[in-house]
């Protein structure tokens, strides 16, 4: 439903707003700071989150941090906090969709939370005297006897 799409007359569902005057619109239209209800009631009342550190669920109407944001987890219950755009520029997507800074891609360190999508599919590193980072801070020194060296 669309804020040209009212329903006069009818009860509303749990999914939609009842304005004053009995019209019902969409849930998620309450709180989006544009006005659909004749006067404005679907506006008013709304918490306000801090921008900065938080994320407004609109149907729940509570803010939740932004580090729960695109994290694979459902915080808001439709899920509004999963829908998630392309990460900006010099950040990396975790396969579960928070953004990181590209700086800690492949740096040896699992910095997505819910998989360990950033440390995948990384260049071996080969270091001096012989040893080669193998993924995960497992070294592989080669010498006459082969060896494991956790660092």
């Amino acid at each position: 439903m669309l804020a040209a799409d009212v329903v006069y007359g009818e009860e509303c569902g749990p999914n939609e707003f009842e304005c004053e005057d009995g019209t019902c619109i969409d849930l998620r239209q309450q709180c989006d700071n544009v006005p659909d209800c004749r006067r404005g009631e679907d506006e008013q009342d709304c918490v306000e989150c801090d921008e900065s550190r938080e994320f407004f669920c609109r149907v729940d109407k509570v803010c939740i941090p932004k580090e729960a944001v695109c994290d694979g987890r459902n915080d808001c219950s439709d899920a509004e906090d999963e829908i998630c755009e392309a990460c900006p520029r010099n950040t990396w997507q975790c396969d579960y969709g928070q953004c990181i800074p590209l700086e800690q891609k492949c740096d040896g360190n699992i910095d997505c939370p819910d998989d360990i999508s950033d440390e995948r599919n990384c260049p071996s590193k080969h270091q001096p005297g012989g040893r080669f980072d193998v993924g995960f801070g497992v070294g592989i020194a080669v010498g006459d006897v082969l060896s494991l060296a956790l660092h």
